[in-house]
């Protein structure tokens, strides 16, 4: 994807207001964020200068898909040797070789380099089953290589700045969107009576793999779905959420829960199916769960308190006789850079909503023994207010 300008700038900006000369990065989570570049294999870094363009260290194997992929006007791309076949090293003994000269020139041999040590989740790159995270060797090994620099946790930072997206970042966010959506229009045209949660499932993450992957540019994407049927959708809400063998029967309610990305950049979204005709009580409650999302969403504008929009949604559902034991959970989360990330929807969040925050409002009920519902919207802080970015309908 192509880096914004407005990106660098207001990174620097942040970096000089906390008096840091350089950021280093390995996350790859963070190298998108600081490069708009996705990785291949997490063997990536990133290396912004308090002023100057961003480096992009990549291994010497991934750069024919940087030259591709990266914004070269906007970056210093460099290389390194990673896999040998004489000698045995990992990613960071490898990066270590071109990397203190690199952080040299960028003025950092002295002075304050921000560093990722307090992240503890990430995301993925496009090797989706192999994750790698700097931790003590990558520290230990630059503070041996700069023995003059001084090192501070950069996590809170990054942090913050991630909750709000540029232009360019948004119109990758929609673009995963709509991407997503294809998904579930597939999935509401396969479901049936006898057919498992888990088939159900590839349905949906096939399509977006097999037909979102090159849709309008789109260099990769895949989808992460957990569906949940019958009166085992009135637990959707739980952490361990997963697809299973369980057959569906006809007219039960079913969940369909997806996180999908699409180079590197996240979409969360929640929709629901039917095996045959719905009950009126399902549509009763997605229709009492879809006006209290109204509420939170209405409370949305730059200046709000993040966790007004909580408050609005479970306001809402307790008027209309639905308390704690039947939503369980908050309302939402950010997201864009990873599946969920901040700022959390929460009664107890206390961030101001910014213009270009990307959230997901999710309010849910859950019947026990009966169904579980939860439409799920994600919504772009604007100007004046909040924008819907996910127009799939939430029907059955």
């Amino acid at each position: 994807m192509k880096l914004s300008q407005e990106r660098i700038q207001k990174v620097q900006k942040a970096m000089a207001d906390d008096g840091l000369d350089v950021i280093f990065s390995r996350l790859s989570v963070n190298v998108l964020f600081l490069t708009g570049y996705w990785s291949g294999n997490h063997a990536v870094a990133a290396i912004m200068p308090a002023t100057g363009k961003p480096v992009l260290l990549v291994a010497e194997t991934e750069y024919e898909n940087v030259a591709k992929e990266a914004d070269k006007e906007m970056l210093d791309i460099q290389t390194y040797s990673f896999e040998s076949l004489t000698e045995l090293r990992g990613i960071t003994d490898s990066m270590m070789t071109p990397l203190p000269a690199i952080l040299k020139k960028t003025g950092a041999a002295g002075g304050i380099i921000g560093i990722e040590k307090s992240f503890e989740d990430g995301s993925l790159a496009r090797l989706m089953g192999d994750f790698k995270y700097p931790s003590e060797p990558t520290w230990n090994a630059l503070s041996k290589a700069l023995p003059n620099a001084e090192f501070e946790d950069a996590t809170g930072l990054i942090s913050k700045l991630r909750m709000v997206k540029t232009d360019s970042e948004v119109a990758a966010i929609k673009k995963a969107v709509e991407i997503a959506c294809m998904g579930f229009e597939a999935a509401r045209q396969a479901v049936k009576p006898g057919m498992t949660e888990a088939e159900l499932s590839g349905v949906l993450e096939a399509k977006i793999l097999a037909q979102g992957t090159g849709r309008n540019g789109a260099g990769y994407s895949r989808g992460f779905s957990s569906i949940y049927s019958g009166p085992r959708s009135a637990t959707q809400w739980v952490h361990w959420a997963h697809s299973t063998g369980r057959v569906i029967k006809e007219n039960e309610i079913v969940i369909m829960e997806l996180g999908s990305v699409t180079d590197g950049y996240w979409c969360d979204l929640t929709r629901h199916a039917c095996a045959g005709k719905p009950p009126q009580k399902a549509r009763d409650i997605l229709k009492i769960t879809q006006e209290a999302q109204q509420q939170g969403i209405a409370v949305a504008r730059p200046g709000a308190v993040v966790g007004e929009i909580d408050k609005a949604c479970h306001n809402y559902l307790e008027q209309k006789g639905f308390g704690p034991q039947y939503y369980h959970h908050p309302c939402g989360h950010g997201t864009g850079f990873n599946y969920h990330e901040g700022p959390p929807v929460h009664q107890a969040c206390n961030i101001i909503l910014e213009e270009g925050m990307v959230l997901c409002i999710e309010p849910g009920l859950y019947l026990p023994g009966e169904f579980g519902i939860r439409p799920e919207e994600m919504i772009l802080i604007t100007k004046t207010g909040a924008e819907i970015i996910s127009d799939y309908p939430q029907d059955f």
